[in-house]
């Protein structure tokens, strides 16, 4: 592992640098804040996404001629617009249109509050605040969840959801996704924080952990996903080379995991139930996942039906009994279910928003890949784990959570916005070399 790039600084009693530090804290608390709130109810983290797009409008619109030529305003108003334009147009024949209309209104939120996060993140060295602050509240979580294994209930009282730890997002089985998505930037505060001393690392089985005993498969999936990526970003960096130190740290994790699962009867049940299913029996892989084969071949059918523009953002559900399969299991049941969404990333893109949706996903995984390779050193290197995090909530094969959803959708767009703006952030004002 060698140093990474030093960032030049100004003279740390400029007035400049005192004015800037002072301008910067208010609003990096803000950005700080929402993953603290991401726990709460939806209203509440909708709310303060909100909040956060009314200062976004406010600040620009005061200066909006030398606001919007910034580089990270004008980028994340492209790849708003790569999501959001198809969100519109499948509005006009939506088979629920005031269910698509107002969803649609609603993401519109999310452009001010993304252009309020690169205003507030314009230097590298709020970035690098908001990532120690970042690894700081996933620590929080990642001991109040290790408490609730242990005593049944987290630091305010909240259960387990019978042996899955959900620590400060109970009811809601968020916390592994939260924590897995966040993984590469948790890693980067921790491979910063190691050249001082190399026990940091020790950090990661915790996290590895928790993460496991969550019991929720896909953010399993991420985790490991979150942590080959890194090693590939560092790697590729040429800031790491794949020798004893890197094999070990991948050797430690996987030790981890083996443990748990000899140890943890759920996480073992859960974990050797699935693998046995994928190898053996078509008919207990689909009880393993879900059931969820039957919904995929009902979005399949949708998006054949409404190949250009789908059936309407959040309209799934209600569509569902026309385009299920004849023995499909929901529709079977003594109460016929419909569910939500696909469960399926790629899948919902394509039945609800069709073929532009489409587009407008691929498009913004290529606008923000090939940013980031145009950027200066040590700009990638401190927005490459926001990258990774990002392409982790795109991950084709994500069968978790609605993209559309209040949860994923306001996520993303507060990961995806720190990304830009660390992406094209100015270098200075007492920055901190890691």
């Amino acid at each position: 592992m060698t140093a990474p790039d030093r960032i030049p600084s100004e003279p740390a009693g400029s007035e400049r640098a005192r004015d800037g530090a002072t301008r910067l804290d208010w609003r990096v608390w803000l950005a700080i804040a929402f993953l603290v709130i991401l726990p709460m109810p939806p209203l509440v983290y909708n709310g303060y996404a909100l909040l956060l797009g009314c200062l976004g409008i406010i600040a620009m619109a005061r200066t909006f001629n030398i606001r919007f030529s910034s580089a990270s305003a004008r980028q994340a108003t492209v790849l708003f617009a790569c999501l959001w334009v198809p969100i519109a147009i499948s509005w006009f024949d939506a088979a629920d249109s005031y269910r698509a209309g107002t969803s649609g209104a609603l993401y519109i939120r999310f452009l001010p509050m993304a252009l309020f996060l690169c205003l507030a993140l314009d230097r590298l060295s709020a970035s690098v605040r908001l990532r120690q602050a970042v690894a700081l509240v996933c620590t929080f979580y990642v001991v109040d969840a290790g408490w609730q294994g242990l005593t049944g209930h987290n630091i305010i009282g909240n259960p387990a959801v019978g042996p899955q730890l959900t620590g400060m997002f109970y009811p809601k089985l968020q916390l592994g996704v939260v924590l897995a998505v966040l993984t590469p930037v948790i890693l980067a505060e921790i491979e910063a924080r190691s050249k001082s001393h190399p026990a940091w690392w020790l950090a990661v089985v915790p996290l590895a952990v928790v993460v496991a005993l969550t019991l929720h498969r896909n953010s399993w999936v991420v985790f490991a996903l979150a942590l080959f990526g890194f090693i590939a970003l560092r790697v590729a960096e040429r800031r790491w080379r794949i020798r004893g130190k890197t094999l070990a740290w991948v050797a430690g994790i996987t030790l981890v995991f083996s443990v748990v699962a000899i140890q943890h009867l759920s996480f073992k049940v859960r974990l050797f139930d699935t693998v046995a299913a994928a190898l053996v029996e078509h008919e207990q892989l689909e009880i393993q996942l879900g059931q969820r084969p039957d919904i995929w071949r009902a979005a399949f059918n949708m998006y054949q039906a409404n190949w250009l523009n789908g059936v309407g953002v959040r309209g799934f559900r209600g569509v569902y009994p026309d385009y299920a399969v004849a023995d499909d299991y929901w529709r079977g049941q003594d109460q016929p279910v419909s569910p939500a969404h696909p469960h399926q990333l790629v899948l919902e893109v394509a039945a609800e928003t069709g073929t532009l949706g489409l587009l407008g996903y691929v498009l913004v995984i290529a606008i923000a890949i090939a940013s980031y390779f145009r950027a200066p050193s040590a700009n990638r290197h401190h927005a490459g784990p926001w990258l990774l995090a990002a392409l982790l909530l795109l991950w084709p094969l994500n069968i978790n959570k609605a993209f559309y959803g209040f949860f994923i959708a306001t996520f993303f767009w507060w990961v995806l916005a720190v990304y830009v703006a660390t992406l094209h952030a100015q270098t200075g004002i007492r920055e901190p070399a890691d």
